[in-house]
């Protein structure tokens, strides 16, 4: 028989074992959530350019067509974000923080129960350069021509 000491320890350990089945319930469900059929989600890290260490409060906002306004959050301790539920398609993801650099990410795609990763190195203001990400497409619009120039370009011209 188990003395009054010993049936607290197991009574312990039940409740521990317990809370660790609830909280393991809790996050498969909001995985479930995060990942259903109709939505994506975007994911990152945002840390400083010049040594690595992560940024908390960094302001990120996600812009696209299907969100009226766009959604903003922002990164906890280490430098995380995430941005569940998104429907499928291209957006924009801005990283703001006060003494850093702003930064524009074009063309961010997320796609049907999948997570899409959307990591950043921010610089400081004080390094004095701006860089957009900017993915260039195909130009289907322009009437220009081109012109191959190859070895039998070349021994064709006259060279003096």
């Amino acid at each position: 028989m188990l003395g009054s000491s010993a049936r607290r320890e197991v009574d312990l350990v039940k409740a521990r074992v317990h809370v660790g089945r609830v909280l393991a319930c809790g996050l498969v469900a909001s995985f479930a959530r995060a990942q259903s059929p109709d939505s994506g989600a975007l994911m990152g890290t945002v840390i400083h350019g010049a040594d690595g260490q992560p940024l908390e409060d960094v302001e990120v906002q996600v812009i696209g067509p299907s969100l009226l306004g766009g959604l903003r959050v922002l990164t906890d301790g280490d430098g995380h974000f995430r941005v569940p539920r998104l429907p499928p398609g291209l957006y924009t993801v801005l990283y703001l923080k006060d003494g850093y650099q702003p930064w524009e990410r074009y063309e961010t795609r997320v796609e049907l129960g999948r997570t899409t990763r959307a990591d950043m190195k921010l610089a400081r203001e004080d390094v004095g350069c701006w860089f957009v990400a900017r993915r260039e497409g195909l130009d289907t619009v322009s009437t220009a021509t081109g012109l191959h120039v190859g070895p039998e370009f070349f021994r064709r011209i006259a060279v003096r």
